[in-house]
């Protein structure tokens, strides 16, 4: 197999805002697509083509196979997070109404604010792997691919958030080194979110 990796681009558009809402589930079309996955799309395409938020082409790397196209990482510096959280407002109205807008706030305001990634740590955002190339060693090779860019930019503490009932994962997070610090359960909010809850898991690096 013949896997390597590139920085994403704008051409890259299509594929990757499928991958980053495979990450995110239902808990994605729930917050950022108020129930629904068009308009999650939707979003995520607007803020991956611009630059400096949180979500954008410039913090994803693509996995390739062969050439194609096999999975995606994208991480995040945890001293510029806020930062690039606050800029995703910007033009939201293309996305949202102003009454979707309101709704969005008000699902952020049940979500509340997580501690994701302290200034110190370098966060694994997203990880996603083309379902006809999983288990090949891909979804392990991304996080390789973390650590190595945490370390190349000064930072010894790798995190990451995994939702509590994706056993799957959180099994291959361990093996890989990670282990929990945090667990946040959304409880009566579980509906609201389209999530039960997370852990937050820590590797150092």
């Amino acid at each position: 197999m013949d896997l390597t990796f590139r920085k994403a681009g704008l051409e890259d558009v299509d594929e990757a805002v499928e991958l980053l809402a495979a990450t995110m589930a239902d808990f994605g079309v729930m917050t950022m697509g108020l129930g629904s996955r068009e308009l999650e799309l939707k979003a995520l395409r607007h803020w991956f083509v611009k630059k400096g938020n949180r979500c954008s082409h410039e913090f994803c790397t693509l996995a390739l196979v062969d050439g194609a196209t096999a999975g995606l990482l994208l991480t995040l510096r945890g001293d510029r997070l806020i930062q690039l959280e606050r800029t995703m407002a910007n033009g939201v109205l293309k996305v949202y109404t102003p009454i979707q807008l309101l709704r969005m706030l008000w699902r952020l305001t049940v979500l509340g604010r997580t501690d994701e990634a302290n200034s110190d740590e370098y966060l694994v955002s997203n990880v996603a792997v083309v379902p006809q190339f999983r288990r090949r060693g891909i979804a392990t090779a991304l996080l390789q691919k973390a650590e190595q860019e945490a370390r190349q930019q000064g930072f010894s503490k790798l995190v990451l958030e995994v939702e509590t009932d994706n056993s799957g994962a959180i099994r291959a997070y361990e093996r890989f080194g990670f282990s929990t610090v945090l667990t946040t359960l959304f409880k009566r909010r579980e509906r609201i979110l389209g999530c039960p809850g997370y852990y937050k898991m820590l590797k150092s690096i």
